[in-house]
């Protein structure tokens, strides 16, 4: 199990970092970062919430929050964000931040397939076996 932890936060850094590049925010300074995506989040961007999310799951230019972290990914999954759904469900699978819910997980694997994300139909079917 700690391995396939490892595995799903890596894949999960890499595509936050992807997706924040893809966004035009750079991951260069924390501070800069943070107030970029929060200013985003504020606004109703799900893009901004999920990268704002990742810096608190990760500790990055803020105190490292599973809460809020999770807060954040589901405001980002509500509005339909894959990558959002995505962490979301990771969490929820390895109960950071919430109470471990693989049923919680696979619902949000399944949004995020619904959503066109191939991650999220993997991990979908690896949790319906």
């Amino acid at each position: 199990m700690g391995m396939m932890k490892n595995l799903l936060q890596i894949s999960i850094l890499l595509l936050l970092i992807l997706t924040s590049v893809y966004e035009g925010v750079a991951l260069s300074d924390d501070a800069s970062y943070f107030q970029q995506a929060k200013t985003l989040c504020d606004s109703g961007d799900a893009s901004g919430c999920s990268d704002l999310g990742y810096l608190y799951y990760q500790g990055k230019g803020v105190k490292q929050d599973y809460f809020k972290a999770a807060d954040l990914f589901k405001k980002a999954c509500d509005a339909r964000n894959p990558f959002g759904c995505d962490i979301l469900g990771m969490m929820y699978e390895t109960g950071q931040g919430v109470r471990q819910s693989l049923g919680k997980a696979r619902e949000l694997y399944g949004k995020e397939c619904d959503l066109k994300e191939q991650l999220g139909c993997i991990n979908y079917a690896r949790l319906n076996k």
